[in-house]
């Protein structure tokens, strides 16, 4: 019955908007969204001295879905957006296994025709230190192979290249323009819900935020940004409130030199974090300063950025640090190995394809992190304890068919932690890609291929109160390659391999975010993921991939053995 209704709701609105679309320019009713359908079927491999009678060796899951949306415009200032996901797991029979829920639902507009402002759904992006949603860990050197299983998680959870976060609110944007000092100045007001009452013990929290952006005129512009985490009054029977405002403020200017520009970005501010009447918590307040210099030929074929960084040890900023992973969740496929049932923890075949390990709202303390993956940076330009330079080339060649770009850390702690000495934090981090449209004489056939290479080290010598020295060194390298072997039909290969070793320690901290003890980690193993898959792409938003992975760990330290799994994904994806 429900199937035969979704059909027909569709194909009823399907029909209204092939026959608006036919009288009107400007559509009135448009039908969008997207549809995918993955399978995985997995093999269990584990070098155990006794095998594993507990442990099923092979799992089969998948599922299919379809976001339909519909996108009504009654006047040329109004739009209404709302889009339902229909669900069926693998597994389910007769409807058992089908879901359905409202993705998407907002209404946008513009007032007078100039105030404009969206209501429901939104994706808001602000600065790197005020509201930012920074890659996953691994995201961003993987080969594309990969990548589209990443994808899917991505779009699963609202993880935009925008690097913006879904919240529900009220956004409001206008803009002045004048005509002496200042050339324009652009108004964004921003507020979103982050978590409902329970009327008793738990209060209404918000998060809210106001910009201003000034353009003085074609070598300078600036902005004003304030980003608050708060709990609203009254809301429960909790006298206790959370304030967590960050200010912030930023100078941006370039100017032309012959062939070559010089940009110069700065943005400062500071946090302050508050539980009000609370007399145990603390007051937290903290600064940050972030200087860039660019300089760029006319071309574009290279450009050289430097500069320096300094992020307080208290600077609390949820809307920028707030992680996209949950490091302290569990997966789903083959969550206990051996007889003896252990754990197992995250690895990259998880973070690449589970999104129920991702994380949908923002946090107001520091989240779990896994320094395996990333030491330096675990909640992006917003890190706090961290202070140095970085710097970044860029460069095209070979009439732009190969790129290669260049990033460097070399960054102290503000603020040692359990002893004087600071942490030393290094990153070396390389790419090369290569593209070019035909590789064939005779027919145009695209390639394309990339390696990426980061290495971390981050180290503390021993003091003379018997604080052991640290020392973690992780590397993380991925190959990607993309054939063209017939007409809209690609050969994708891609690996990824990740190694960690050495001593540190991880902080222990309490309700409030303090530190209050350490904890000994001690890494020493590797893991890697490669394989190849045809894909055959009926259109760019419409592709079939069939992909054949293995995946393999092995850790020195832990009471895991060396295991792997065989995957076998079948992906139909499209957007319309």
């Amino acid at each position: 019955m429900h199937k035969q209704l979704t059909t027909g709701i569709f194909c009823t609105l399907l029909c209204l908007s092939t026959a608006v679309q036919a009288q009107q320019t400007t559509p009135k009713f448009t039908v969008n969204g997207a549809a995918r359908s993955i399978y995985f079927a997995d093999v269990l491999e584990q070098e155990l001295a006794e095998p594993d009678t507990v442990t099923p060796p092979r799992q089969n899951s998948g599922h299919a879905l379809a976001d339909i949306g519909v996108n009504i415009r009654p006047s040329e200032d109004l739009e209404i957006q709302g889009m339902v996901r229909i669900r069926n797991d693998f597994g389910g029979f007769w409807g058992a296994g089908v879901t359905f829920d409202i993705r998407q639902l907002y209404l946008k507009g513009v007032l007078n025709k100039v105030v404009r402002y969206q209501l429901g759904d939104i994706n808001y992006q602000l600065t790197k230190y005020t509201l930012y949603n920074n890659d996953q860990e691994l995201y961003d050197l993987s080969p594309v192979l990969l990548a589209h299983l990443s994808d899917q998680v991505m779009y699963d959870n609202f993880q935009n290249l925008d690097h913006s976060w879904r919240q529900q609110g009220a956004a409001v944007d206008f803009g002045f323009n004048f005509r002496s000092v200042i050339e324009s100045a652009d108004m964004h007001l921003f507020t979103s819900r982050v978590m409902p009452s329970n009327f008793a013990t738990v209060s209404d929290r918000l998060f809210s935020s106001a910009s201003i952006e000034w353009v003085q005129g074609a070598y300078l512009s600036g902005a004003f940004t304030y980003a608050s985490l708060y709990d609203l009054k009254g809301t429960s029977r909790n006298d206790i409130l959370l304030q967590n405002p960050v200010y912030t403020a930023s100078l941006s200017s370039e100017k032309s030199f012959g062939n070559w520009t010089l940009s110069g970005d700065l943005e400062a501010g500071m946090s302050q974090t508050r539980y009000l009447e609370d007399p145990l918590a603390p007051e937290r307040s903290d600064v940050f300063s972030d200087l860039m210099f660019q300089l760029q030929d006319a071309g574009g074929k290279l450009s050289i950025s430097a500069g320096y960084k300094w992020v307080g040890p208290d600077f609390r900023s949820p809307g920028a640090q707030t992680k996209r992973v949950l490091f302290d969740a569990y997966p789903a496929a083959f969550d206990r190995l051996t007889n003896n049932q252990l754990v197992r923890s995250l690895t990259m075949l998880d973070l690449i394809r589970e999104s129920s390990l991702y994380n949908l709202q923002l946090s107001e303390g520091l989240m779990v992190y896994d320094p395996r993956y990333d030491n330096i940076t675990p909640y992006g330009a917003a890190t706090p304890n961290r202070q140095g330079l970085q710097a970044n080339a860029t460069c095209k060649l070979l009439d732009d068919r190969l790129s290669a770009n260049l990033n460097g850390l070399m960054l102290t702690e503000v603020r040692g932690q359990g002893t004087t000495s600071y942490r030393q934090f290094n990153r070396l981090e390389a790419r090369l890609n290569w593209e070019q449209e035909s590789y064939s004489k005779n027919k145009t056939r695209a390639l394309k291929a990339s390696v990426s290479l980061r290495m971390d080290n981050t180290s503390r010598p021993a003091d003379q109160e018997g604080v052991p020295s640290v020392d973690l060194s992780t590397m993380i390298a991925g190959t990607g390659l993309e054939i063209e072997i017939l007409e809209k039909t690609d050969l994708v290969a891609g690996l990824l391999y990740h190694s960690y070793s050495g001593f540190e320690f991880m902080n222990q901290t309490d309700a409030y975010g303090d530190i209050v003890n350490f904890n000994e980690f001690n890494a020493d193993g590797s893991q890697w993921m490669g394989g190849a898959g045809i894909r055959y792409r009926f259109s760019d938003q419409v592709y079939v991939m069939g992909q054949y992975n293995n995946f393999g760990t092995s850790n020195v330290i832990g009471t895991l053995p060396a295991y792997g799994v065989s995957q076998l994904a079948l992906l139909f994806s499209m957007e319309f």
